[in-house]
């Protein structure tokens, strides 16, 4: 018998799917995706299982990398890892138990490396332009031009207006007041 003072099952349950127990989980615990063999084959990685936890759990889901190289934990990342685990060693050459699939320091600093740059080129879920994309005199500005000929009178539509990187120096309009021009 459980202590009075001691939650149950059902209470646990009923805390565990509240707003508040579901956001203190996302607060505190993340799931890593592991395959347990040493090293890990790579035909047995399954880094789709990333999205998987994702769904499945709604947590932020990690990647405990158990292959040789740093190839399969930038794949992690570039699924949505947001946490990378693996093993590291001064030199493979110690003969330690994993270290033949450890990262010696040279290899951690270039896995950290690529992580910082694909953790900084998936910031944004949705597509937005970029701080240059966005000024007027961005060389990757879009910009309204007509696609065949308009006369006085005519009206406006995606039927004679395309929108295309206009060169810097010509004066046009910003493919951002296409409504304004319809």
């Amino acid at each position: 018998m459980l202590p009075p003072d001691c939650p149950s099952n059902k209470m646990l349950e009923q805390s565990f799917k509240s707003n508040e127990g579901q956001a203190k989980l996302a607060e505190k615990v993340s799931l890593l995706h592991c395959t347990t063999e040493y090293p890990a084959p790579f035909d047995e990685v399954n880094l789709l299982a990333i999205d998987g936890l994702k769904t499945a759990f709604g947590l932020p889901v990690g990647y405990s990398d158990h292959t040789p190289g740093i190839q399969m934990s930038v794949l992690a990342a570039a699924r949505g890892a947001t946490i990378i685990e693996k093993h590291i060693t001064v030199s493979r050459d110690d003969g330690g138990s994993d270290s033949h699939f450890s990262l010696e320091p040279d290899e951690l600093t270039n896995l950290i490396r690529s992580l910082e740059r694909i953790w900084m080129a998936m910031s944004k879920p949705a597509l937005y332009p970029g701080e240059r994309n966005l000024s007027k005199d961005g060389i990757f500005t879009r910009q309204l031009w007509t696609s065949n000929k308009v006369q006085i009178g005519d009206r406006f539509s995606w039927e004679n207006i395309m929108s295309i990187r206009a060169p810097h120096n010509i004066r046009s309009i910003s493919a951002h007041e296409f409504k304004q021009v319809i």
